[in-house]
């Protein structure tokens, strides 16, 4: 890799390019349009480019800065590369290589997806202190004993921070954005006050620093890492962060802008070799860059780039990335998902294999490994008469499909998935909750087991045990099978007779305005303990109060009809706070709430404003920890009694 020319950007010149060159790109992109369907399959091998004079042909092709303009594999000649050859692709399609807390405390950790693969998040903790995002800060909070917790230190950043990860003495934290003194004036923060935003400062970037937390009070970064573009997921591996980043690739004239890494302020640039591609007849210009960053020794890290359409889902096993990747453009045809495969190995990248699958992956949740062979849900639609299915996918090695099970649920969407050995779990969803348990033992004949249709829809499923599912959702707040407003519902699924599932408890969040968790579409925010007995969420419902109008009402508001007696009859409050249950096979037991409302001055009737959310739950030892975005809360576990609040 070389320095950039200029800061955080590369120009590289693209006029060298023949204008027969020229002419062949635009005839071969009128050629895609006309010419009719080939059977040929698409080549998903990874490519390089070779030189600059490709990667600008290439981007010229996808439209060089429009969304991933895609041009269609079926009109491209054997090996997807153009019949004409115009573009002269190199072919260069083999793979490149590329904390523990005091002994014997008990204390929960984030909730993932996949054993022993971390998942960053906006809060931490090793057992003896929280690292906590708050106000796109870092704070560092002792934690225990209860009586001594307080803030120890905060760690100030020049951009808004995303999520976390705390790995012995290593804190690694990963925000994103346009750096606060590239905003100029008034909002100059940790940097010059430039006045205007420069043009070599508005760049938006992720941003890796990696601090030693040996003395909690006083952190040190001892790595910086900037990339351009966005930051889109993270896991962390066997020591390792594997760090996704995605960037638009354009031109501007005859200049090609590509993105720039730096570490610790010295800028390097990708180079055209530095870029994979797929030849498979799909122009793409959203560059996926996947860092890996040895976390005890961060200064050892390194990454590799390609060209994909877009980072829809990310799932992350013990040694392989999956990135979907879903395919719209094909109007006459069902939506399909783009499936890349990178293995992942004490820190080395390598490309493993390209596949597609029909429909949509709805989250991460969708993807799951096992035993050699990717399992994946979907729901398909179809343009022509807007129909709607789901189904399942088992692909091998080489992301190739064996097996599947289609036309589940016709007319309904998927909306929670979960692979546990050898069965999976699906909810689908338009009216009615339709949960499915379906055979994935059999590569190549996945099957349905049973199904169970009932008001509401799970959104997310958590495993109880090997024969009970936890689901977490909505439903209409009185019960029945459509209606409104919605609630929060908590259900218990019991599969020990797989061909007959049973909704065996429940519970709704019942509020007269309806009711929401965070943690029905982010699994962080959800705490389980089966040992525990202990289920913690975070809730916010809303009411509507009536009130007599005021004996002013018409001198107060006047004579306008909008705000009239009538009018003022009733009002809107809220509530926010954790839902603490306990939870066995006989179902849901409510122990109680906790707000962090009062602490900082919240009325319970501001129809604008409901206190600070809660957003994390954990538990150290026999104490509950609830975390909003200025408040860390402890209660005894038991009792739920507080022992004390320490504002952020």
């Amino acid at each position: 890799m070389e320095n950039a020319p200029k800061p955080f950007r590369a120009r590289m010149k693209a006029t060298a390019l023949p204008l027969v060159v020229s002419i062949a790109l635009i005839a071969t992109f009128a050629a895609v349009l006309l010419i009719p369907k080939s059977p040929t399959a698409p080549d998903l091998s990874l490519r390089r480019f070779a030189s600059e004079a490709e990667l600008a042909a290439y981007l010229e092709v996808a439209g060089g800065g429009n969304t991933g303009r895609t041009v269609g594999f079926d009109s491209m000649g054997p090996g997807g590369v153009p019949e004409s050859g115009s573009l002269g692709f190199a072919d260069t399609s083999a793979p490149t290589t590329a904390s523990p807390g005091t002994p014997g405390t008990d204390f929960s950790g984030t909730n993932v997806q996949v054993a022993g693969v971390d998942e960053a998040d906006i809060v931490k903790t090793d057992g003896d202190y929280l690292y906590v995002v708050s106000g796109g800060d870092v704070v560092l909070v002792k934690a225990r004993p209860a009586a001594d917790a307080a803030v120890v230190s905060r760690i100030e950043m020049d951009t808004w921070t995303a999520e976390l990860y705390v790995l012995g003495d290593r804190l690694v934290v990963i925000s994103h954005g346009y750096p606060w003194y590239a905003m100029g004036g008034g909002f100059a923060r940790g940097g010059p006050d430039v006045g205007m935003i420069m043009p070599e400062f508005y760049t938006y970037k992720t941003l890796v620093r990696v601090y030693d937390i040996a003395d909690r009070a006083a952190p040190t970064m001892i790595q910086n890492l900037s990339l351009d573009g966005s930051y889109s997921g993270s896991r962390l591996v066997d020591g390792y962060a594997y760090i996704l980043v995605t960037e638009y690739l354009w031109m501007y004239s005859d200049d090609v802008i590509l993105p720039a890494i730096a570490e610790n302020g010295v800028n390097e640039t990708l180079r055209p070799q530095d870029i994979g591609y797929f030849n498979d007849g799909t122009y793409e210009n959203t560059l996926l860059t996947v860092v890996a960053l040895n976390v005890p020794n961060p200064d050892q890290w390194t990454h590799d780039s390609y060209l994909v359409g877009g980072l829809g889902t990310l799932y992350v096993s013990a040694t392989h990335i999956y990135v979907s990747s879903a395919i719209w453009w094909r109007l006459d045809a069902p939506p399909e998902t783009a499936i890349y495969r990178i293995a992942i190995d004490a820190g080395a990248i390598t490309f493993a294999g390209s596949g597609r699958v029909p429909g949509y992956v709805p989250n991460q949740f969708s993807l799951d490994e096992r035993g050699g062979y990717l399992r994946v849900a979907t729901t398909t639609w179809n343009w022509n008469d807007g129909g709607s299915a789901s189904g399942v996918y088992v692909l091998d090695a080489t992301l190739a499909v064996v097996g599947k099970l289609e036309g589940i649920a016709p007319g309904e969407s998927l909306f929670a998935t979960r692979f546990l050995g050898d069965r999976a779990y699906l909810v689908t969803f338009r009216q009615i909750d339709p949960f499915f348990v379906i055979d994935v033992s059999d590569p190549a004949n996945p099957r349905e087991l049973g199904s169970l249709h009932i008001p509401g829809v799970s959104t997310y499923l958590h495993p109880y045990d090997d024969d009970h599912i936890i689901g977490l959702g909505t439903a209409p707040c009185d019960g029945s099978d459509q209606g409104w407003p919605q609630c929060v519902k908590l259900s218990l699924f019991d599969v020990t007779d797989v061909a007959h599932p049973q909704e065996t408890a429940r519970y709704i969040v019942n509020a007269s305005g309806g009711s929401y968790s965070e943690a029905q579409y982010d699994h962080k925010a959800f705490l389980f303990s089966r040992e525990k007995n202990l289920l913690v969420i975070p809730v916010q419902t809303w009411s509507w109060t009536p009130i007599p109008p005021p004996p002013d009402v018409n001198e107060t508001w006047g004579n306008n009809s909008w705000r009239d007696a009538t009018w003022v009859d009733s009002y809107y409050s809220g509530w926010s706070g954790a839902y603490v249950f306990g939870v066995t096979l006989d179902g849901f037991t409510l122990r109680g709430n906790i707000t962090h409302a009062d602490e900082n001055g919240s009325r319970p009737d501001d129809y604008w404003y409901y206190g600070p959310a809660v957003r994390r739950s954990l538990y150290i030892g026999n104490d509950l920890y609830t975390v909003s975005d200025t408040l860390v809360k402890i209660n005894d576990l038991a009792t739920l009694g507080e022992l004390k609040a320490i504002p952020l």
